[in-house]
């Protein structure tokens, strides 16, 4: 009898199986993720420049937006202005930013070492800060200081206004000295001192070893302060609100508010010159990466590379007290204006102090409510902030790919759409899908704009941590069966633990500092504390402005000291958890391989 072996059944041809569908859920997730928080804004506003109405409602396509906005011979005034602007607030924080730079990093002046905590400080307090404080403390003749000028002096008049050209570049200069002090910090650090002392040695006097040696190696790192400074002052929503609006001062963002706060409101004219803006950002940019492309400016030295930093004997004092003027400026005045006056219900008296501003602001339930949207956005908002810029940096950052610049791209369109810009975009998206129409001036609204608005910051934020991690261990945990999604929760979050808390706490700054999204997207009864704060200063009650301002202070200190314990036992409990991997083998050779093997899967 013969028998025959049977035929094996055929193996089904490779498909698009269930577990690709699988992998391929999350991907498609973060796809959907970013184009509704950062795509379809930008064509929401772009699709506006063209019509009547909001997409989604009726009207018809025209140009008469553009003709209006651009048109107009009105516009050439905000356009020089902005332009003037911007190079001066530029020029004057980069200035103070290289002046500090060059005291800490090059400079054995006995208080250099409180200039970075200093512009810590700066850089973490929200510019709407800067704007009310000073916009008291110059104010005439009631401000703090014109108070102290004209009794030390005698006069009648004011010794200087804030509601001025120099005013407002003196504000805006102050904010913009931290950017820019970090951005010079590292390249000056880094940078050798050998051709210093080279140029010292050679006859070469400190001054001009300054500007013939020191000025030239840090002159890409002073462009890019300067091109920052210049998009930044653009940028500017809250220091031209509140001081330029009073001198008669008109820039871009202001304009694109007065298009639509003003009644009718007018959406193309305030999205065209919107996207006008977007492309001059966008230029800028450019125009960086070409100018500096191909050039080398190679300062990095090895043996001998820092020296040390020069001492002034005789005006080294003068160097500390002017650390100990700007810090006074910057910080400490401002913040005694706002409790002066939040402690006094006349603006410009400073001797009947009592409560009753805080007992107003506690009592209303509207002033309650914008407490608890400012705290619930600082502390949710924030996390949720940086927990989505965390994983967006390692899906696309970490192991790069073609195929995921598609979707890298697409993240830093917020870059190039100023705050009252990408307000006005996410405005628009909520006004012209009727599905959202019901968020238009709740919570929710600006809970979701915040976090959109945030991203890009927090997404910065995590990402030099991010990508320090070593693939080993991820792959070691893939390896040991944990899937994309537990390995980051396993290895890549408890790494990255201590600058996410840090995160976390600049992301909430930001978040409960941003004045553009409560005024367009809030309500009367809905805001914040920033909203809130400027109703109160535009409706002259200073002294409730102050009151609820120094409400946010408070809160901002809390978080401070929350954060700041979190991260020390996180870092201590990293500590400990790396000491205990570096323990001894122990004696037992047979117990050598599992103590090993249990080393490996820890790391």
């Amino acid at each position: 009898m013969i028998s025959y072996d049977p035929v094996p059944a055929p193996t089904p041809a490779p498909g698009f199986g269930w577990h690709r569908v699988a992998r391929s859920l999350p991907w498609a997730l973060l796809a959907l993720v970013i184009g509704c928080a950062f795509v379809v804004p930008l064509v929401v506003l772009t699709l506006t420049a063209f019509r009547t109405d909001l997409p989604g409602l009726p009207g018809t396509w025209t140009l008469a937006g553009f003709a209006e906005a651009f048109t107009d011979t009105d516009i050439l005034s905000p356009l020089f202005q902005s332009f003037l602007f911007a190079v001066a607030s530029a020029t004057g924080g980069t200035a103070v930013a290289l002046f500090f730079v060059f005291l800490s990093t090059r400079t054995t002046v006995r208080l250099r070492r409180m200039i970075t905590p200093m512009m810590i400080i700066i850089l973490a307090t929200p510019a709407l800060f800067f704007a009310l404080s000073w916009g008291m403390l110059g104010a005439d003749r009631v401000g703090l200081v014109n108070k102290i000028g004209t009794a030390l002096t005698g006069q009648t008049e004011s010794i200087f206004s804030i509601n001025s050209w120099a005013g407002l570049i003196f504000v805006m200069s102050i904010k913009l000295s931290a950017f820019s002090y970090f951005l010079l910090l590292g390249p000056s650090l880094r940078m050798s001192r050998a051709l210093e002392e080279a140029a010292e040695v050679s006859g070469s006097g400190r001054a001009g070893t300054f500007f013939r040696i020191y000025l030239p190696l840090l002159s890409p790192a002073i462009t890019g302060s300067l091109l920052i400074g210049f998009i930044g002052s653009l940028q500017a929503f809250d220091t031209p609100q509140i001081i330029g609006t009073q001198a008669g001062i008109r820039v871009l963002s202001t304009e694109i508010f007065n298009y639509i706060s003003l009644y009718p409101a007018n959406y193309a004219a305030a999205a065209s010159l919107s996207l006008g803006l977007v492309g001059v950002l966008a230029l800028l940019v450019a125009g960086q990466l070409i100018l500096l492309k191909g050039r080398d400016y190679t300062t990095v030295g090895g043996r001998a590379a820092h020296g040390a930093g020069w001492s002034f004997p005789k005006t080294g004092w003068l160097m500390s007290a002017v650390i100990v003027i700007f810090a006074a400026i910057a910080f400490l005045l401002p913040t005694l204006q706002l409790v002066l006056s939040s402690l006094n219900t006349v603006f410009g008296r400073y001797d009947s102090f009592s409560l009753k501003n805080y007992e107003t602001i506690l009592r209303n339930p509207t002033s309650l409510g914008a407490v608890g949207n400012t705290v619930l956005f600082m502390v949710v908002g924030g996390f949720l902030t940086v927990l989505l810029g965390a994983i967006m940096t390692y899906a696309l950052r970490a192991r790069p790919a073609p195929w995921k610049r598609v979707l890298e791209v697409p993240t830093w369109i917020p870059w190039a759409m100023p705050g009252i810009v990408g307000s006005l975009a996410i405005l628009g998206t909520i006004l012209a899908i009727p599905a959202l129409h019901g968020l238009y001036g709740t919570a929710p609204a600006m809970f979701i704009a915040l976090v959109i608005a945030s991203l890009p910051i927090a997404m910065r934020f995590t990402e030099s941590s991010v990508l320090q991690i070593d693939h080993q261990l991820v792959d070691a945990a893939r390896v040991s069966g944990a899937s994309g999604a537990g390995s980051f929760r396993s290895v890549v979050l408890p790494i990255i633990a201590p600058s996410f808390v840090s995160g976390w706490f600049v992301t909430g700054l930001a978040i409960a500092g941003n004045l553009e999204i409560p005024l367009l997207l809030g309500s009367t009864k809905t805001t914040t504390i920033a909203g809130l704060a400027y109703k109160y200063y535009v409706d002259s009650a200073s002294p409730r402005a102050a009151a609820i301002f120094c409400l946010l202070l408070l809160t901002v200190a809390a978080m401070f000291i929350v954060s700041a314990l979190l991260r020390f036992a996180l870092v201590r409990l990293t500590g400990r958890t790396t000491r205990n991997r570096a323990a001894p083998l122990p004696a037992d050779p047979a117990a050598r391989p599992l103590t090993a093997a249990a080393e490996s899967a820890t790391t």
